[in-house]
């Protein structure tokens, strides 16, 4: 329970299931062309070995990370606008994402932006204490776990900012200035539901995938048609994560609702 704002998670969750059990429909075409289909295309043209002495494969693959990311934005933001305006149809929500991925895309670059800055002070404190002591040590580690604690705290309090762009027309930075006053003091509430629901997708991936994916093996060993199997078997995956994102994105839109209409309840109380 978030007690500032009087609300119940679990009870979101519910809400969350039954949305996408009644909106299957109009969810699907757009958790396939914007999660399922560039995941698919990621799979296929990603190398197989993607680590390759302690280091990842460069490569043409890497051309459709920025495509894949879009495609994730405008999937976040089209499903957040289906979630948050009733009756509105697939091609409105995904107008709706269109007209919102100049936001999205500022809110991105602030985030790399804060990154980026963010390490500077790290490659200082590393720089200085190699150049006393001979290597990066203590001191180094400890500059890199304040940044990261930082840096953490900062995305649960964004944690709602997609759904706040794709409700709202400000720009970029009054977006990201309005999601952290709602969330002011919920940083941990933020950072469990996160944790819950990461490992919550695991379990789902791997209590769906690996038996489906040990299956989709023995049947293409034994046909002898392995490549037409681990394309199928990544198409399921692709499915199983698209829906499991989109579950995700209609969990956050949902929440970040309620957290407005209770600010703004609790306003009118005072």
């Amino acid at each position: 329970m978030i007690e500032r704002t009087k609300i119940s998670l679990g009870a979101v969750w519910e809400e969350a299931f039954a949305f996408c059990k009644a909106e299957v429909a109009l969810l699907a075409p757009l958790a396939v062309l914007c999660f399922g289909l560039p995941l698919v295309v990621l799979d296929l043209v990603m190398p197989t070995k993607l680590v390759v002495d302690g280091a990842v494969a460069v490569g043409p693959w890497m051309a459709w990370i920025i495509p894949h990311a879009l495609f994730s934005l405008l999937g976040t933001l089209s499903i957040t606008a289906l979630t948050a305006r009733a009756g509105i149809s697939v091609r409105e929500a995904l107008q709706t994402g269109v007209s919102r991925m100049p936001a999205g895309i500022a809110v991105a670059l602030l985030a790399f932006g804060a990154v980026v800055l963010a390490s500077i002070p790290v490659g200082i404190v590393a720089g200085i204490e190699s150049s006393v002591t001979g290597k990066a040590g203590a001191a180094f580690l400890l500059a890199y776990l304040l940044v990261l604690v930082g840096l953490a705290w900062l995305a649960m309090r964004l944690l709602p900012v997609w759904a706040a762009i794709a409700t709202s027309r400000v720009n970029g930075w009054a977006t990201v200035r309005a999601t952290l006053a709602l969330t002011r003091g919920l940083a941990p509430q933020m950072l469990l539901l996160r944790i819950v629901a990461w490992i919550s997708q695991f379990l789902v991936m791997s209590v769906l995938m690996l038996p489906a994916r040990a299956i989709f093996e023995l049947i293409g060993r034994a046909t002898g048609a392995t490549a037409l199997t681990d394309l199928l078997a990544t198409l399921v995956g692709s499915v199983v994560a698209a829906a499991i994102v989109t579950l995700w994105t209609v969990y956050v839109a949902l929440l970040y609702r309620k957290m407005v209409s209770a600010a703004v309840a609790a306003i009118r109380d005072q």
